[in-house]
């Protein structure tokens, strides 16, 4: 069977794009934000990075850092956030049954961040070494709070 795509724009300006693949059985939702080093003005180098990880860290409905992520890893659900020279990418990847979960997560990411400070902090830090070692690559998962899933 072949690939069918789907692209719709909403009336706020959002454009939803659907590839199906016959045969697969997982689901990809992916959130773009227009941001990132093309836009940074002269002292905002690391702005849109440090957004990408500090959103992912706690949102207002997943208040616990790590809570969000650990949800996700719970359900089989990968969760992950690139920042490039134009666009902030945050992709989840699951099984279809755990589609609600998914959505619910980059409506979070998008809609409902928390900025907690010390989250802040600690991810001024982070961004900061990996700009200054940019040939390091990304931070391993446990750097964004996947090895800290809240108790209780």
């Amino acid at each position: 069977m072949a690939e069918t795509y789907r692209i719709r724009r909403t009336g706020s300006g959002l454009t939803l794009a659907a590839l199906e693949r016959p045969g697969l059985r997982s689901v990809t939702l992916q959130l773009w934000v227009g941001a990132g080093s093309r836009w940074e003005a002269e002292g905002e180098a690391g702005a849109a990075h440090l957004l990408e990880h500090v959103v992912m860290r706690c949102t207002q409905g997943y208040p616990r850092d790590g809570e969000l992520l650990c949800l996700l890893g719970e359900t089989g659900s990968r969760f992950w956030a690139r920042t490039a020279l134009d666009a902030v990418t945050f992709q989840v990847q699951g099984l279809p049954e755990n589609l609600g979960v998914a959505l619910d997560a980059l409506v979070e990411v998008a809609f409902a961040p928390r900025f907690d400070p010390e989250v802040i902090s600690q991810e001024v830090c982070r961004v900061r070494a990996e700009l200054a070692f940019p040939a390091r690559g990304a931070a391993p998962p446990e750097s964004l709070g996947a090895s800290r899933c809240p108790r209780g």
